[in-house]
């Protein structure tokens, strides 16, 4: 087994998640719309106990293929 491979294996355990609220902050879209795009698929998002979570790496990849798809730069919302 190569150090690729674990790799792979652990990257999804360590990718920081957050909650949909969060995520909607995040896409600089309305809740409704993040909960749209969870439940027709095109956002990934896990069940912990009560809690739906979005991983990171899940909405920078739902970024980068909307502008690719769209052929717009959109900027991602910063609180900073």
């Amino acid at each position: 087994m190569s150090q690729s491979d674990v790799g792979g294996k652990y990257e999804r355990v360590f990718d920081p998640k957050v909650p949909v609220a969060r995520a909607a902050q995040y896409l600089n879209v309305s809740l409704a719309t993040t909960w749209r795009l969870i439940w027709t698929g095109k956002l990934q998002s896990y069940q912990v106990g009560g809690r739906i979570l979005i991983g990171l790496s899940h909405l920078e990849a739902f970024l980068k293929d909307s502008q690719e798809r769209s052929g717009k730069r959109f900027q991602r919302f910063d609180s900073k």
